[in-house]
């Protein structure tokens, strides 16, 4: 095995412990892998559609185009994110 692999794995177990319910896959329905996935995907849509709507409205109030607006939205979305966790 890699070294890197037992870290790896332990990481991923504890990720997956609080990200999954307890005793999946037996305490949840079948159609819980799709709705999860769904929702994943649905998380990522809105966080990409408020970072592109939070730059557009830098660039109306003045902050103009490039580096400052583009910062300004990461930093909102990594304040957010984080908070999620």
């Amino acid at each position: 095995a890699a070294p890197g692999g037992r870290w790896a794995s332990l990481l991923e177990r504890k990720v997956l412990r609080h990200v999954l319910p307890q005793g999946y896959p037996v305490s949840v329905a079948p159609s819980y892998a799709q709705y999860a996935a769904w929702s994943a995907v649905g998380s990522t849509a809105s966080a990409a559609a408020g970072v592109l709507s939070m730059q557009a409205l830098l660039h109306a109030v003045g902050a103009g185009a490039g580096a400052v607006p583009m910062a300004a939205a990461l930093q909102w979305v990594v304040k957010d994110g984080l908070g999620q966790l």
